[in-house]
């Protein structure tokens, strides 16, 4: 199967559907949006919103700077913070609000924050901007959505001009495009203990930095600090942070509430959070299930039937009342502050390709400003479609229908050369769950939040070691004599293209943990 449209964009959360919503509003394009899933914007609970009293963007930009310890890149953050005042025009357009109280916007603070500015719509933000987005651009009759996982891009004189994909039978197929929009999320996923989900692994950044794109931070994973580790039922689902600001403590196994010495108590950034509470683990005053307990039995009930009821409502369903029960966290990869490195307008240097979202490193430096990672898929995601048309305007490439053949027998040689590995194999799952569990140990190992040089020396070496035993898990497989001539001759294990992909991303981040340079051909 091969697909044709203008505009390729390659992820289904907010960033790629923003995008996609103002492509069809401002052109006459036709948008073709592959995704796996919608990464982590189902669980976007908020989003940075400086309409309180004395903010405003300046002051969310200060504090964006300051939250990020001054390592941002202050045109991305300047970017955002003026993409600020398209956003109310974007929700009445959806015909949406954000919640108020008195008549005014509610704004709760985050960890950071100077001012109260996190904005939410209903108890589901995420999913309810979604779904609105979602409605408006599939009723233009220009838009079509398939299920897929990026394999790698096509390239053309130079440019993108489309991608390959992964189905959910196993067969490949091609879109081919005059621009494609990179918004598939983060890589948090390599890791062991994380809030993600499995499409939020390597396959983007790897797939543009084999295009020739440059990668940015790669280091930079911002840990989220109270993340359940049990019951096993909540394991790896957040507790949101802002219940600090509404009285909910931090105490070890002891009873003891261990920040107490520290400035503002819990009430600090989410980076030191993640330290001390890790620090209070290994030291040995951690939880019988390696946490510390999240009290939130002072935060006061009227909140918990309103703001913080899926978070009750959640521990309620396996015999838990945060109410009056104090539950296990721990610090859990949640974002990636690295990405694909890129222009105030969504560029990289790859011609044809543009990047938003999580996808992109640099906006947010070594911390991402609670509230932000909303704000900026949605602010990048207008801009990235802002881009697309005028760069297919401006591609002057051929016609989509001509000389396919040609295209699509050069793009599936390219394919065989990156994944031929893979072509006809069938690897045993619990081989690979094993390989799958090593390598994300070792990017725990030598990437997460203790990590030093030496750490991530000794996890490159076991990643090293993890793709010759799945190279040897593939030979096992035998050898199937076939010369595999197009697409529709190929199948793929989406398990073992899984690990293939996320075993390159994690070498490049790891290496670049190291301090050893990471740079495209």
């Amino acid at each position: 199967m091969t697909v044709r449209t203008d505009v390729l964009i390659i992820g289904g959360g907010l960033a790629g559907l923003t995008a996609a919503d103002r492509i069809i509003a401002e052109s006459a394009l036709s948008v073709t949006l592959v995704a796996l899933g919608a990464g982590a914007s189902p669980y976007m609970h908020g989003f940075s919103w400086p309409a309180g009293d004395g903010d405003g963007a300046e002051l969310l930009y200060e504090d964006t700077i300051k939250s990020g310890g001054n390592e941002n890149d202050p045109l991305l953050v300047r970017a955002m913070t003026d993409g600020v005042k398209d956003m109310e025009d974007l929700f009445a357009s959806l015909g949406l609000q954000p919640d108020e109280e008195d008549g005014k916007i509610r704004l709760v603070t985050s960890l950071g924050s100077s001012k109260p500015r996190i904005a939410t719509i209903g108890n589901d933000t995420g999913p309810v901007v979604m779904k609105a987005l979602s409605d408006r651009i599939t009723a233009s009759g220009r838009f079509a959505k398939k299920i897929g996982r990026l394999l790698s891009f096509i390239q053309e004189n130079g440019r993108v001009s489309g991608a390959w994909f992964l189905a959910r039978d196993g067969r490949v197929f091609a879109v081919f495009s005059r621009v494609a929009v990179l918004a598939s999320g983060g890589y948090s996923g390599l890791f062991a203990v994380t809030t993600n989900g499995r499409d939020s692994g390597g396959a983007g950044i790897w797939a543009a930095f084999s295009a020739g794109a440059s990668l940015t931070d790669l280091p930079k994973v911002q840990f989220e600090p109270c993340v359940s580790v049990y019951p096993p039922e909540t394991a790896g689902k957040g507790l949101i942070t802002t219940m600090l600001y509404e009285g909910a403590v931090l105490r070890n196994v002891l009873g003891e509430r261990f920040l107490e010495s520290e400035a503002g108590q819990e009430r600090i950034q989410k980076d030191a959070l993640s330290y001390a509470i890790e620090r209070e683990i290994r030291s040995g005053r951690g939880t019988e299930h390696g946490g510390v307990f999240f009290d939130a039995t002072a935060v006061p009930p009227a909140l918990f039937e309103g703001i913080y009821e899926p978070y009750l409502t959640r521990y309620l369903s396996v015999g838990i009342d945060l109410r009056t029960t104090p539950v296990e966290v721990a610090p859990a990869a949640h974002t990636s502050l690295g990405g694909v490195r890129i222009t105030p307008d969504c560029k990289t240097r790859v011609p044809g390709l543009i990047a938003a979202g999580e996808s992109a490193g640099g906006l947010h430096g070594k911390n991402r400003l609670g509230g932000n990672g909303g704000l900026a898929a949605m602010v990048f995601g207008r801009i990235a479609g802002k881009t697309a048309v005028s760069e297919t305007e401006a591609s002057g490439g051929e016609s989509l229908g001509r000389n396919d053949e040609k295209r699509i027998s050069a793009a599936f040689s390219a394919l065989r050369d990156g994944f031929g590995l893979l072509f006809g194999k069938n690897p045993p799952e619990k081989a690979l769950d094993r390989l799958i569990r090593r390598q994300k140990e070792a990017v725990s190992g030598g990437a997460g939040l203790t990590a030093v040089k030496e750490d991530a020396e000794s996890a490159l070496q076991e990643l090293r070691a993890v793709k010759k035993d799945f190279e040897a898990v593939l030979a096992s497989c035998g050898t199937e004599i076939k010369d595999y001539q197009n697409e529709t001759d190929v199948r793929l294990s989406e398990q073992a293209v899984r690990l293939y992909q996320d075993l390159q991303a994690a070498e490049l981040l790891v290496k670049e943990k190291a301090g050893a340079a990471v740079k495209p051909d």
